[in-house]
């Protein structure tokens, strides 16, 4: 039995499939579902409080630059 979320994801996917066009390929279709998948991976983190301020994206980027 699915839980009211997975029935939300599943209605999420299959509706993004149904828009895609006819001529969409299995790779196309799997890219669109990894894509939603890190849509609602991110939601969840923000719900979680799991964020990072603009100025701790900065700091991380530019020591990785300065490599």
């Amino acid at each position: 039995m699915q839980t009211a979320a997975q029935n939300s994801i599943k209605e999420k996917v299959l509706k993004a499939i149904d828009q895609m066009p006819a001529t969409a390929t299995f790779e196309d279709i799997v890219e669109q579902i990894f894509f939603l998948r890190k849509i609602e991976q991110g939601m969840k983190d923000s719900q979680e409080g799991k964020l990072y301020s603009q100025a701790q994206v900065e700091e991380h980027f530019n020591r990785k630059w300065q490599k």
